[in-house]
């Protein structure tokens, strides 16, 4: 506007009060949210991989502390808020497409004998027993579905044989309203039944939730609904929750819409990581409108190092902008159970995420302090070699050539996000030991675009889904490629330095490294678009690294009866090496090639004893980066017994990868429990001209 007038007349005017200035706060845990102050959402709705049913075991990672032997330690959540995204036919409970069917179906799953409620009344019965407070109740909030406007046909409801619709172009506004209250109704009438005939005595029906994230645009009886479902709840002593998302319609008019308690979604763990304002929005936003915060995450803070950070972004904010402390919060996993997961790993990084996330409900949280890559006391300065683990990322620096070190960098990476080698680095050393500093600048020899340790094709021998071969694990998602779902997950990392487990953000000097990183991987048969594919086999990939030489050992052991068709193991991305390729039999060379055109060593019958490959760059000012992999001929997969007699042992592809091929041809049967295996080494160095 360019202009504004305010009106009024000289002097004070009988009955004149003072404004009172509307101070920007958070809402408060208190009577509008039935005493709640942490409020976990939990997805109990339909999903393919059973992730919306709920155990007892499962539950008591979320309404209790639990160690990592998932033993109760002290309360975390107070309040648990069931909702539903799915039917079993795929409507959807929050956009209006489910129907009577699909909300029967829900509150027959939610209300069932050995249902979602009585799983987690009996985890919280155990946990009181454990922490010797068996009065402890939890309170629930159960949602209410959204009609949406669309429904021609919803059910009949009233049972007068005619079935409802809320089609608002069909039939009109004020009928579609009038059958949407009756749709609601009906609903809260057989939540407060259920809940009284069943009785849960740990808990406590707190209240229900509006499941829509905004206000409707097309719907212009919505707001009405929505406030005669108010006037439901309150008649039923009940408390009503809603939560917008950041750009949600009238937000900022929860109040007059009639919720008792209402908490923003920032929506940044969906952002881009270019928008790092947004959670200082979503904050001031929640303050102004007077209004709690949700904390949003999923399963990849697990696996993928972007998204983790997000997660501490959301709980470094709670202690920026204030509310860890004072305001009413909810917690958001999505459809996944991913602090279930970070709860039961054996991975420090992603059990942290669960003891961070127990420390901010109880008000502890303090900001992690950046990782230091440099040693912040005195260290050995004529080490072989030093490491520092931060987070997922453990990077080993030892002296390459004169004039630098080399720095191998370990992290999740690729489609799948498992643990394996991700970068190589060059930073100035002009000294004759390593130096222990790793934050100082460097260059990037190679960022890695591809796996070093093999995908499978594999196959479940039982209930497959007929999908055609392709790759699984390595850096192969859904699509075979490199995008689509995972088909892989790293389950744990372990890193020692001198059998010395290896603290967080700590510089030590080392003469061998070891790494021990567990997969779980799918068979192309058991992959799933949705990313809840079945895995079929495990892998323990252990590197152990000295210098510039790395020993690969793997241990393959079938979760189930698989059949292999084909699988390479050892390979190489040959940027940084791409000049040369040189094949040999021990200390024969067989064969040689530029490095990127195809080539191989000849096949098994020809060239039986090829155990090696030696890859080298072109002049770098005087020397060339050389790397030499070798396989191990006498152990396990090395001795090649299931690789077909025409096929080559190795092979360069001219997109400028080197590969062993370890099975191929024969298509070997692993029972489950089970085990192949095989070791190799790369060696990294420069050689002079």
């Amino acid at each position: 506007m360019d202009e504004i007038e305010i009106w009024g007349m000289d002097g004070k005017m009988n009955k004149a009060r003072p404004v009172q200035p509307d101070r920007p706060a958070y809402q408060e845990p208190g009577k509008a949210t039935g005493g709640i102050r942490n409020l976990v959402l939990l997805n109990n709705g339909y999903a393919k991989d059973d992730s919306g049913i709920w155990t007892k075991k499962e539950l008591t990672p979320y309404i209790s502390y639990v160690n990592e032997r998932e033993e109760p330690e002290d309360w975390l959540f107070d309040g648990i808020l069931y909702h539903g995204l799915r039917s079993p036919e795929g409507r959807d409970f929050t956009t209006g497409t489910a129907n009577l069917d699909d909300w029967r179906w829900y509150l027959d799953k939610t209300f069932a004998e050995q249902g979602d409620l009585q799983q987690l009344n009996e985890a919280v019965a155990e946990a009181g027993r454990r922490l010797g407070d068996p009065g402890h109740k939890v309170k629930v909030v159960l949602m209410i579905p959204n009609p949406g406007d669309s429904a021609g046909d919803f059910g009949d409801v009233d049972g007068d044989g005619i079935p409802e619709s809320f089609n608002t172009a069909g039939i009109g506004t004020e009928a579609a309203y009038a059958n949407k209250l009756k749709a609601v109704t009906w609903w809260i009438t057989q939540v407060k039944e259920r809940w009284k005939e069943e009785k849960y005595p740990n808990l406590k029906l707190n209240g229900m939730y509006w499941s829509s994230k905004g206000i409707s645009l097309t719907d212009p009886s919505e707001p009405n609904l929505i406030q005669a479902t108010g006037s439901l709840m309150h008649r039923n002593h009940l408390n009503y929750f809603w939560i917008p998302h950041f750009q949600g319609n009238r937000n900022f008019d929860w109040m007059d819409l009639g919720f008792d308690a209402a908490l923003l979604e920032p929506n940044h763990y969906g952002s881009p990581a270019q928008i790092p304002q947004r959670l200082g929005d979503a904050a001031e936003l929640a303050r102004q409108y007077h209004m709690g915060v949700e904390l949003e995450w999923d399963e990849r803070i697990n696996k993928d190092n972007e998204k983790r950070q997000q997660y501490i972004d959301d709980l470094n904010g709670g202690a920026d902008y204030g509310y860890m402390y004072d305001a009413f919060k909810t917690y958001d996993q999505g459809e996944s159970k991913a602090l279930l997961d970070s709860a039961r790993s054996t991975d420090p990084v992603s059990r942290q995420n669960y003891d961070f996330l127990y420390q901010f409900v109880m008000g502890t949280y303090e900001k992690p302090e950046p990782c230091a890559k440099k040693p912040d006391g005195p260290i050995e300065r004529t080490a072989r070699q030093y490491v520092v683990k931060c987070g997922s990322e453990i990077t080993i620096a030892h002296k390459y050539n004169d004039f630098v070190d080399l720095w191998f960098v370990f992290d999740r990476f690729g489609a799948n996000k498992l643990v394996s080698f991700k970068e190589w680095r060059l930073a100035e050393n002009t000294g004759t030991d390593a130096n222990p500093d790793m934050e100082r600048p460097y260059t990037l020899l190679q960022g890695d675009v591809s796996d070093w340790i093999g995908p499978y094709i594999v196959r479940a021998n039982a209930d497959g889904n007929g999908h055609p071969p392709s790759f699984t694990g390595g850096n192969h998602a859904y699509d075979g490629g490199n995008t689509g779902s995972a088909t892989a997950v790293t389950e744990s990392v372990q890193v020692w330095a001198d059998g010395v487990e290896l603290e967080e953000g700590k510089v030590v000097s080392s003469d061998e490294v070891k790494i021990r990183v567990v997969n779980l991987v799918q068979g192309y048969n058991t992959k799933l678009q949705d990313g809840t594919g079945r895995a079929v086999l495990k892998e323990t990939v252990t590197y152990e690294i000295s210098g510039g030489r790395v020993r690969v050992h793997n241990d393959i052991e079938a979760l189930e009866d698989i059949i292999f068709e084909t699988y390479y193991g050892l390979q190489t991305v040959n940027g940084a090496w791409n000049h040369t390729v040189r094949y040999y039999a021990g200390d024969r060379e067989a064969a040689s090639s530029p490095a990127n055109v195809y080539s191989d060593s000849g096949t098994k019958t020809l060239n039986p004893d090829i155990d090696s490959f030696l890859l080298s760059s072109d002049d770098q000012g005087g020397f060339r980066h050389m790397l030499r992999v070798q396989l191990d001929r006498q152990y396990g997969l090395g001795t090649l017994q299931h690789l077909a007699e025409d096929m080559p042992v190795v092979f360069t592809q001219n997109y400028g990868k080197t590969y062993f091929l370890q099975i191929k041809g024969t298509a070997p049967e692993l029972k489950k429990g089970e085990r192949f295996s095989w070791q190799g080494s790369y060696d990294f160095y420069s050689q002079n001209q």
